[in-house]
């Protein structure tokens, strides 16, 4: 125990210094320029217009929009917007969008700091059988795959981006990472102290990390609820899964087991994903689907060996699976029980029911192609280095070490489980991201592994090791500089239509011109209601549902009231109409006269653009004839 305290306390120094190396790289990537660009995705809008309608209730418990319960995602988003703005401020100062992108800025940041210290210690576990070539401790493996798979997530493509808009998905990833390395440390130390027991000591340090583990997931429950906690089971429980089912030192598993499972799993995933296709152009999805089913299957087949069962039920019972997967939902389902008392059970399971048919989605088959699509870049360097990492464990086979089968678990059961159970949209994904750059940094650790110990022997594996590690840290910092320029500066050179806060302003400015005179035709931007300071009200269908747009939209009876009342409405508009047949094709304009109003467009200086910026809106001064 003291040559690990020496050995630890020797290495602190280089793990300041890996830690400073991933901040600087952090620091510019996710805050430079947090708000030159104004609220464009629908997703940051939203929450900062629920932050915002929150503190002008003074309300922390209910997330409202417009006055309207909106209890699409749970509250902590929120929490951390108000508590930002009142850091900065006081408990005068309402959030604004600064807070929203520090927040996201904060938690990306914290979650590769997270990636690094976990993966440290669950890769610090034994080295896999690799090339004969290969001769090193693991401590030098642990180092080199944590870092560089921390530096290839803090530049990920899909990464920085939930890093730099408010989207909540990123606040999931610091306490996912924490909880899956707070539960292989309590893994370890079972490990470590003998199986099943162990010292009254070594339970005691056990439970303290479950305890973090249990902690750090009320966190993810408080942001996205079951999907945080999935993708902790996913990666830590489901690494045990694949160790106990991969011993050496247990009964071989008979062939006949694993085609059974691999066959029942395939068939039965296959065929219900076959029946919910919608077109013949879905077979692909279904086959990878049915090939995540055998996938499945083999590993539910291998713990059916009595010996393998058992020992993956001793570790699940010294990791306390309960605790750290369920504890949370009830602290979720605590906070549900309390918007419930204030809203009533009608609105809260309305809510309830709506989120789950929208959102869990059984067996889609477009979701693995999508989800596919977005790993193979959505960590940039470190999506191409863990698909040759994936291929290097194809051809290998290296001995099933327990620490480095969690990047594994995290990467396929995170996979499987977000294409079987969602709709295949990349930014659900998030929380899968860190396992992704550890495979990829193991498999960058590998390959300086190995040049080094050419070199060692004398081979030319000298010059080329000395240059590889340079050739990834500067591939690094271009990444990490290109796009702290293009999130800070180059998104509103390049696309400021993307943003109404230019136009409201310059509407607003008008004389004559408040607030409540805005409106929208056919849809709902809610960063023109967080501009505008208050509601917009829509008018026509927006294509959302009236809870999630915080309310029914105006008919063109409604328009005319307002006209009549107020004088002159302004309607935000698009110049033409999507080209779907959801929507009717003729401009806003031809139908707003239609229905007896004089339309007069606004010239502005200021460009709005929606529809993934395809169709420009315009502004129109709508009066009674």
């Amino acid at each position: 125990m003291s040559t690990i305290n020496a050995s630890t306390r020797a290495d602190l120094p280089r793990r300041w210094r890996d830690l400073l190396v991933l901040l600087l790289v952090c620091i510019p990537t996710y805050f430079f320029g947090l708000t030159d660009h104004g609220l464009t995705n629908w997703q940051e809008s939203q929450r900062a217009l629920v932050a915002r309608d929150m503190w002008d209730r003074g309300d922390w418990l209910v997330p409202t929009v417009d006055g309207q319960p909106y209890l699409a995602k749970p509250p902590l988003i929120y929490w951390a917007q108000l508590t930002s703005a009142m850091v900065r401020g006081g408990p005068s100062q309402p959030p604004t969008e600064f807070d929203l992108r520090f927040v996201v800025a904060l938690a990306a940041t914290l979650g590769v700091l997270a990636t690094y210290l976990a993966a440290r210690s669950f890769l610090d576990d034994g080295w896999p059988r690799a090339p004969a070539v290969v001769r090193l401790g693991n401590a030098r493996f642990a180092r080199d795959a944590a870092f560089l798979g921390s530096l290839f997530l803090a530049t990920g493509m899909l990464y920085v981006r939930s890093g730099r808009i408010g989207e909540l998905d990123i606040l999931l990833v610091p306490f996912v990472v924490t909880a899956v390395g707070a539960i292989a440390k309590a893994w370890r130390i079972y490990r470590d102290r003998g199986e099943p027991a162990g010292t009254f000591r070594s339970v005691l340090t056990g439970m303290s990390w479950v305890f973090l583990a249990t902690a750090a997931a009320v966190g993810a429950a408080l942001v996205k609820g079951p999907p945080g906690i999935l993708v902790i089971g996913a990666a830590a429980y489901g690494a045990m899964a694949l160790h106990a089912g991969q011993r050496a030192d247990y009964p071989p598993v008979p062939r006949s087991r694993n085609i059974a499972g691999a066959v029942i799993g395939g068939v039965v995933i296959g065929a219900l994903a076959a029946v919910h296709a919608e077109k013949s152009g879905d077979a692909p999805g279904v086959v990878l689907l049915a090939l995540l089913g055998g996938w499945l299957g083999v590993v539910v087949a291998r713990l059916t060996v009595a010996a393998r069962g058992r020992i993956f039920w001793y570790t699940l019972a010294r990791t306390h699976p309960f605790a750290v997967l369920v504890v949370p939902l009830l602290v979720l389902w605590a906070w549900a029980l309390l918007v419930e008392q204030r809203l009533g059970v009608t609105d809260t399971s309305s809510w309830a029911a709506a989120e789950a048919d929208e959102n869990l989605i059984v067996l889609v088959a477009r979701s693995p192609i999508k989800n596919l699509e977005a790993m193979s870049f959505g960590v940039g360097l470190g999506s191409f280095a863990a698909i040759a990492g994936l291929v290097w464990l194809v051809r290998e086979k290296p001995a099933a070490r327990p620490g480095w089968l969690i990047p594994v678990a995290w990467v396929f059961f995170g996979f499987a489980a977000f294409s079987m159970l969602g709709k295949g949209i990349g930014r659900y994904l998030t929380p899968v991201w860190p396992g992704v750059a550890l495979l990829g940094g193991m498999l960058a650790a590998i390959v300086l592994a190995m040049l080094r110990e050419r070199a060692r022997r004398g081979g030319i594996g000298g010059s080329v090791s000395r240059g590889v590690r340079p050739a990834i840290l500067a591939a690094v910092v271009v990444l990490a500089l290109g796009q702290a320029w293009w999130y800070g500066r180059g998104r509103e050179e390049a696309n400021a239509a993307r943003s109404p806060r230019a136009i409201v302003a310059e509407v607003l400015a008008l004389p004559g011109v408040d607030a409540d005179d805005l409106a929208t035709f056919e849809f709902r931007a809610p960063a023109i209601d967080y501009y505008a300071g208050e509601r917009v009200e829509p008018i026509g269908d927006v294509d959302q549902r009236e809870d999630t747009a915080g309310g029914e939209s105006m008919d063109f009876q409604d328009l005319r009231e307002r006209v009549v009342e107020d004088g002159v409405e302004i309607v935000f508009a698009r110049v033409k109409q999507p080209r779907d047949a959801y929507w009717d094709p003729r401009p806003a304009i031809e139908r707003l006269r239609e229905a007896g109003f004089t339309v007069e467009p606004i010239e502005t200086e200021a460009e709005f653009i929606i529809d993934n910026g395809k169709i420009e809106v315009v502004a129109l001064r709508v009066t009674m004839r």
